[in-house]
């Protein structure tokens, strides 16, 4: 019994973890302008929203 309450204390904490909001800053020079888009959100969807935005040809740096 204490160890699964020791792994169901790990698997909350994991969980906590991998859902936390992170940012990025994005830019791309298009026609002579560098423009510049802030992303923010949680795990896959960040991720996705990354990939989608560098093959686009953004360049993107984590704050």
């Amino acid at each position: 019994m204490k160890k699964l309450y020791i792994l169901g204390i790990a698997a909350i904490l994991s969980s906590t973890f991998i859902s936390c909001e992170k940012c990025a800053t994005c830019t791309i020079n298009q026609d002579g302008q560098m423009l510049t888009d802030d992303v923010c959100n949680k795990g896959r969807t960040y991720d996705n929203h990354i990939d989608h935005m560098e093959d686009s040809g953004w360049s993107c740096s984590e704050d």
